[in-house]
């Protein structure tokens, strides 16, 4: 049976395992700089990684800045 799962990499282990997936799109980093890159992005950029994995396998990540440290929400007003 397939089991896929959709999950965040958060740890710098979790984010080590995605690295030869990415390293396909980004051939010029090493395993270092790529850590290092993520790590900064997350701490500045409030940069989020996900990793799909099909039987504990990642088979594909994704990268994007998370929402600014201040959100504003706004809510219909009824008038």
């Amino acid at each position: 049976m397939n089991t896929s799962t959709i999950y965040e990499l958060t740890s710098q282990a979790e984010i080590l395992k995605a690295y030869p997936i990415m390293h396909q799109l980004r051939t010029h980093l090493d395993e270092k700089a790529y850590l290092d890159l993520v790590m900064e992005a997350k701490e500045k950029d409030r940069y989020r990684l996900f990793a799909l994995s099909n039987q504990e396998e990642i088979v594909a990540v994704i990268g994007f800045n998370g929402p600014p440290k201040e959100v504003s929400l706004f809510k219909r007003v009824k008038g």
